[in-house]
């Protein structure tokens, strides 16, 4: 059953995430111990961020003094909000704002609470303050009414049944390795990105009991799921494919554009292929390897650079260079220039050869 009003505990939850972030951008690190310590601008800046993400056109009036965090959580639940903003993942271009009515958020996470009444905890490695995390480690715990604890890969707590792991494809493909045993009962969630088959498999060939992957988007929300190793994403609830398999409209009649393009399987199961704007998921953030590629072709000596989404969930690199002879310093150069993008835009393997890869048609093709 869907609620329009954030419960204080929520609210609780996703301030704590907002003010710690905007304190680590300040360069502090302890919210309770500091947050009494802010300066004005400080106090002003933490304010802006609540007020973005809990949408407040016209906020109250700020509390002062402000000596913890459960004073701002109390300023919040004190203005009802009735939407979140989450910003999309961007890695390339200004993150954009969409805008959620906490309805239609707390209807997706009653959805899930419904398929894992076996739940007792769950352990999050992924940030509450983005839509992934939201819906599965704040508002999901809420309607489970289980408790939530951090996790982090090479660092987890002692799991036991019951427990569900939030992660991202890129952490479970750390922790099919870290993890030679699962113990009996566990759950995983894997979403912001392509699920590795293979890395699926072996988790739950080591005794994991679940894994379930949830295809979204931050416009969207969660647009299907699918419980390994079934094949294809069922459609939430809210959901219908448009007859062009190319939008699904809400339950509110508002149409959408998928942001993949995908194979049907019937009237409400799909599989993505590709998406439109040819743009890949690292880490949970969107990166345009064209963008990379003309970033990369900059550096001298350099004919040409193709990128792609690699096996391991990292961006890889091809270049032609003008002369094979000097492979070693363009590589050296291209490294370089590849550290002034951000973390998941930066190739991680780099390949040459005379000529770009292509198929028997000519046309562009993959490398190993």
């Amino acid at each position: 059953m869907s609620r329009a009003i954030l419960s204080r505990r929520v609210i609780d939850r996703l301030v704590h995430a907002l003010i710690d972030v905007e304190l680590r951008r300040l360069g502090r690190t302890h919210v309770d111990r500091d947050v009494h310590e802010l300066d004005s601008l400080e106090r002003f800046g933490v304010m802006a961020a609540l007020c973005e993400t809990f949408d407040l056109d016209d906020p109250a009036p700020l509390p002062h003094p402000v000596n913890g965090v459960e004073d701002w959580t109390g300023w919040v639940a004190a203005q009802t909000p009735r939407r979140i903003v989450v910003k999309t993942s961007g890695s390339t271009g200004r993150p954009r704002d969409c805008r959620h009515d906490v309805a239609d958020l707390t209807s997706e996470a009653a959805f899930f609470a419904g398929r894992f009444a076996e739940c007792r905890r769950v352990v999050a490695l992924v940030p509450a303050h983005h839509l992934y995390g939201l819906i599965w480690t704040v508002l999901l715990p809420e309607e489970l009414d289980v408790s939530v604890i951090a996790g982090e890969v090479g660092a987890m707590p002692p799991l036991e049944a019951g427990d569900m792991i939030v992660a991202v494809p890129e952490q479970w493909n750390a922790l099919s390795r870290l993890c030679r045993a699962w113990p009996p009962g566990v759950i995983g969630i894997s979403s912001a990105g392509v699920l590795d088959p293979e890395v699926a498999r072996t988790a739950m060939a080591r005794g994991l009991s679940r894994m379930i992957e949830v295809y979204g988007a931050s416009e969207t929300g969660g647009i299907g799921v699918r419980e390994v190793p079934d094949e294809g994403f069922e459609l939430l609830p809210r959901w219908r494919l448009g007859s062009n398999g190319e939008t699904i409209t809400s339950h509110k009649e508002i149409a959408m554009a998928l942001p993949d393009r995908v194979r049907r399987i019937g009237a409400t199961r799909i599989v993505p292929v590709r998406r439109r704007d040819d743009a890949v998921k690292v880490g949970g953030h969107i990166v345009h390897p064209a963008r990379v590629a003309a970033r990369l072709r900059e550096v001298a000596g350099v004919v040409d650079v193709a990128v792609r989404l690699g096996a391991n969930g990292r961006l890889k690199a091809f270049a032609v260079p003008h002369d094979m002879a000097q492979v070693d310093e363009i590589e050296v150069a291209l490294r370089s220039a590849a550290r002034d993008l951000v973390p998941a835009e930066r190739p991680t393997a780099f390949d040459f050869g005379p000529a770009l890869p292509t198929n028997a048609m000519g046309k562009a093709a993959d490398w190993a």
